[in-house]
């Protein structure tokens, strides 16, 4: 998923911040996000999750919903 993620943060510079949790090497901050699948992909807002997916989605798709809460 790096590519996708990759290309989703280039695209919202500056707008939005991207991250991702590598589940077998970060557990506590999985757990206390909640994530058990990969790849989860969670928007935040001012601390409140607005949006979670888990499973692979398309780049544009990402970046569409991204841009909704943006």
């Amino acid at each position: 998923m790096m590519p996708i993620v990759a290309h989703v943060e280039e695209l919202m510079a500056g707008k939005a911040r991207v991250v991702q949790i590598d589940i077998d090497r970060h557990q506590q901050e999985a757990q206390e996000a909640e994530v058990e699948s990969v790849p989860t992909f969670i928007i935040m807002r001012d601390g409140k999750e607005m949006w979670r997916h888990a499973g692979e989605i398309e780049a544009e798709d990402l970046l569409a919903r991204l841009q909704s809460f943006c």
